[in-house]
């Protein structure tokens, strides 16, 4: 799928995956964008990461750690696995001119600076379009590009609660009558970098079906608002804003209280409130007008529904509680922390927890990819690259480029090298 010459060294060697052979140029800084691009390396592209000689952001978000081969953030171990790291100064017009040629032998592009950064330094959509008719530019902001479908918003700064906030989705964990809440994680950032991926993909079907490359624009917003769209159906049928901290039109579906700590019960649907009522013996339940349907249910949870389950559940830890309604069909599960997930044989066995071996941090867990094929193996753990560890065999491999060539733009401070200490040296 690539242009000739972008396979590297031991690439060959490699099993295929869905995404080999296809050459990935990543412009990213933070979470939205590494953790598309990580997802495309995951899945057996070439993602090359470029970033200008002061590296992307996160290499400097503390905690930092540095010893003999290299300098990293425990932050970009997070979202930067798999890939390799060509530091170029595109500023310059050398670098302009490198960035171009590499842009020629690429499938893709993915970015996710304020919309115009790179188009100010030459790299608009006229530019790279005209450079590489099939290339994919895949860009991800707050609110979207203006040459794509352009928001009154544009010119907004945006980070994750940004996002968070202007979608309705902080007002949805917490109870009436406390405040919004920041969820606790990026999920703006994580929802935009999954959509990205999955807008790659589709616009490398499209290219295989027209044989021309396409503009993919994903707004953080647009992303988290998607994430909304249970409650957002519910305002347009009901004109009213849905029960907050729970489900609206399923219930019991919430988190109750047993002897020793949390547990959820999934009560969706009539049949399972049938057999939820039988199994702790309420079968009484079933008939009472204010408990008909999930919605009825919903508007008594506080009053009539919780009172009833945490009073039945209060002589029993959250392990029973869960067998107990596991083994009557009701589904349900205890809360678990995230060191719990350090436990869980599941996570275990579905890899899901992969250990990076980091030669600066050392070994350290991060978050799996769920994607699972039967003829794939499991995804490859190579730490995020040091800044500029493969700028030589970048330019070499894709562009040509012999080592004197390289020497001088090193020298001219074009190109940077890592500074540390080889794996292995």
């Amino acid at each position: 799928m690539t242009n000739a010459g972008t396979s590297h060294a031991g690439a060959t060697a490699k099993p295929v995956r869905p995404l080999s052979g296809v050459t990935v140029l990543a412009i990213e800084h933070f979470i939205a964008g590494p953790l598309a691009t990580m997802i495309l390396a995951d899945l057996g592209a070439d993602v090359i990461k470029v970033e200008l000689p002061e590296g992307d952001s996160y290499r400097n978000n503390p905690p930092v750690y540095n010893n003999e081969y290299g300098t990293t953030s425990y932050s970009f171990t997070r979202a930067n696995r798999n890939k390799r790291s060509l530091s170029l100064d595109f500023r310059t017009d050398k670098g302009k001119e490198l960035l171009l040629e590499l842009v020629g032998k690429s499938d893709v592009l993915v970015e996710n600076f304020r919309p115009g950064v790179l188009s100010k330094l030459g790299f608009g959509w006229d530019v790279l379009q005209a450079t590489n008719s099939r290339l994919i530019y895949a860009t991800v902001t707050g609110f979207g590009h203006s040459d794509v479908l352009p928001s009154p918003m544009g010119n907004l700064p945006a980070f994750d609660i940004i996002a968070q906030a202007l979608s309705g989705i902080m007002w949805r964990p917490t109870k009436e009558g406390q405040p919004p809440t920041y969820l606790g994680i990026p999920l703006a950032d994580e929802i935009s970098g999954v959509m990205t991926a999955m807008g790659v993909l589709a616009a490398l079907n499209l290219r295989n079906l027209t044989g021309q490359g396409t503009r993919v624009d994903l707004s953080m917003y647009d992303a988290t608002v998607m994430l909304t769209e249970s409650v957002i159906t519910y305002w347009s049928h009901f004109k009213q804003e849905g029960s907050r901290g729970a489900s609206s039109t399923s219930c019991p579906y919430d988190v109750f209280k047993a002897k020793d700590g949390y547990f959820v019960l999934g009560v969706a649907g009539e049949p399972i409130w049938q057999r939820f009522a039988k199994a702790i013996g309420r079968a009484d339940l079933i008939d009472r007008p204010e408990l008909r349907s999930g919605k009825d249910r919903a508007k008594v949870l506080e009053t009539v529904v919780r009172p009833i389950i945490e009073d039945w559940a209060s002589g029993r830890t959250k392990a029973e509680t869960c067998a107990f309604f596991r083994e009557g069909g009701i589904p349900a599960a205890p809360v678990q922390n995230v060191g719990d997930l350090f436990e869980c044989p599941h996570i275990e066995a579905r890899n899901m927890l992969l250990e990076l071996d980091d030669p600066v941090i050392g070994k350290i867990a991060v978050a799996g990819n769920p994607l699972k094929f039967s003829a794939v193996p499991e995804v490859e753990r190579n730490a995020p690259p040091q800044l500029g560890a493969d700028s030589t065999d970048v330019l070499s491999d894709i562009l040509g480029l012999d080592a004197t060539t390289i020497a001088s733009l090193q020298a001219a401070g074009i190109v940077k090298m890592a500074e540390g200490k080889k794996v292995g040296a």
